[in-house]
């Protein structure tokens, strides 16, 4: 796996179908910039393969470059030409008779808008083959809600054939460090808060510059590609991309609720409620609700990517400011000055992927089915409260996490409120968390040995699990 830096495990799923003497069939999606097409060319080495990356613009042009490919892959043929895609693939599909080949069809959306009877020939020619056939298909592509929808879903004529699907997600905390290596701590956080996971953006971020000079060059450049990225990503997923843009710019203040989004955004409720749930299905944005509440009437949204996030919140509305180029300085002291609150939200995120990975390793105190968050009335002292992370196991168990992103060391007044919090909620067993980015108070420590049931982890704790 030389050259493939946090797709193991996908590529370890890829080998494994293909290694099946049988029929496969994969869908892999995910936003742009991810790296399908680094891991699809480190499946394809040393493997009979062909591939075309479908451009939009006509069937003709990617016709031309299908024949191309196959004629790459099987020069015996002799560089024959087909006139048609059902032709070309039918050949493949008789090829794979008689040995392994695998069949990636990149962009596969691009191909199926400009020849929307692809898929139906696919379907025909899987359902007379597929008994004999080593093929291993793979349709892959950057446009999301088509590949859910189009071919993924009961509704589509490919529904049900398929043998794995991959969605590749943006990198983890843990898993983006390699590209933060020269950095503090703090400032590794920062930058992940700012760029997020996508491995693309990640590699934009210059070892050789301090974080200062990389976040005034990723963002507040006006030629830098940062600047238009999420117009850019949104235009082509979507034609309704700019009822997108009113809600994400609705959402990037902190504004949570559906009425305040939809009266903010200027759209009616099913309009509004038609967008959220796109921007969900493209994992731009979360829905939450307390881990007990029933029925739903807390629910609350928030942008759940982070360049999303950092882009609305801090480049969205300076846009003008930027393009000017004349007020970095000012506009970067802003960014300093707010990104000490922004983060708490990023550094909560970080902790939910460390107990993820706790929760995998088999090191936590139960096995949590889920982590979620709760807010509510705190009947004791009769004032709203909430809890950063809920764990929820069988038996009546709980976990009850509050994360702090402060300078200070975390002291036992937090920890005292965290336990007295928790006692209003009936259950069997209650386990209590801190993490905390400085460290803890020896007061701190001594009260969470008194009460016997809690864990203190420090922000290098979780660096190191």
């Amino acid at each position: 796996m030389a050259g493939l830096y946090g797709r193991e495990q996908e590529l370890i799923t890829l080998e494994t179908c293909h290694a099946r003497s049988r029929f496969g069939f994969c869908v892999m999606y995910s936003r742009r910039r991810t790296g399908k097409t680094t891991l699809l060319n480190q499946f394809r080495r040393g493997k009979r393969s062909v591939y075309i990356a479908c451009q939009p613009g006509g069937s003709a042009v990617n016709l031309a470059n299908f024949n191309a490919a196959i004629a790459a892959a099987f020069p015996e043929t002799g560089g024959v030409s087909f006139r048609s895609f059902r032709d070309a693939l039918e050949m493949l599909f008789r090829r794979s008779r008689e040995e392994k080949l695998v069949l990636v069809i990149d962009e596969f959306p691009c191909l199926s808008t400009d020849d929307p009877g692809i898929t139906s020939v696919l379907q025909n020619l899987i359902e007379a083959y597929q008994d004999a056939s080593q093929m291993f298909l793979i349709l892959c592509g950057s446009s999301m809600s088509y590949l859910t929808e189009k071919v993924l879903a009961c509704e589509s004529t490919l529904y049900g054939r398929s043998t794995c699907q991959i969605e590749l997600k943006p990198f983890t905390f843990l898993e983006s460090l390699s590209f933060l290596a020269p950095f503090s701590l703090e400032e590794k956080l920062a930058l992940y808060g700012a760029v997020g996971g996508t491995p693309a953006y990640l590699k934009q971020i210059d070892p050789g510059l301090s974080f200062a000079e990389n976040i005034k060059t990723l963002f507040l450049d006006p030629h830098s590609s940062f600047l238009e990225e999420p117009v850019n990503l949104l235009n082509r997923e979507t034609k309704s991309a700019g009822l997108c843009l009113r809600v994400l710019n609705a959402m990037a203040d902190g504004t949570a609720r559906f009425t305040e989004i939809r009266k903010a955004a200027g759209l009616s409720p099913s309009a509004a409620s038609a967008v959220l749930s796109y921007l969900i299905g493209l994992n731009l944005v979360k829905k939450e609700t307390p881990f007990d509440d029933l029925n739903g009437k807390k629910t609350i949204y928030a942008i759940s990517d982070n360049f999303f996030r950092f882009w609305f919140r801090f480049i969205a509305p300076q846009r003008s400011n930027i393009e000017g180029g004349e007020m970095t300085e000012v506009l970067y002291k802003d960014i300093a000055r707010a990104l000490p609150t922004f983060l708490g939200s990023v550094f909560e995120d970080v902790c939910r992927q460390y107990l993820r990975r706790r929760l995998a390793a088999g090191t936590l105190s139960a096995d949590f089915t889920e982590f979620g968050r709760w807010w509510g009335a705190y009947v004791r002292e009769r004032r709203q409260a909430e809890i950063d992370i809920v764990g929820v196991a069988p038996d009546n168990v709980r976990l009850f996490c509050e994360c702090k992103w402060r300078n200070a060391p975390t002291n036992e007044g937090v920890l005292d409120s965290l336990n007295e919090l928790s006692k209003q909620f009936r259950y069997t067993a209650r386990h209590l968390m801190l993490f905390s980015k400085s460290g803890f108070t020896d007061g701190c420590r001594q009260l969470a040995s008194r009460i016997g049931n809690v864990e203190l982890v420090s922000f290098e704790d979780i660096m190191t699990a």
